[in-house]
């Protein structure tokens, strides 16, 4: 998934007046891959570690 599209799911998920586990599930996965894609593009352009300013 485009970074686009992980933050429209990550909407959509969010905006859930009640989520099932699977739903709860993806929405912890879309979130953790959002983060993760951050901190190694903070890496890759700061060449610091993520967390660590």
């Amino acid at each position: 998934m485009t970074e686009t599209e992980l933050v429209e799911e990550l909407h959509r998920l969010e905006k859930l007046a009640k989520r099932n586990r699977c739903e709860q599930i993806r929405l912890e996965i879309v979130h953790d891959e959002l983060v993760g894609r951050q901190c190694d593009y903070r890496r890759m352009t700061n060449n610091h570690q993520c967390g660590v300013q």
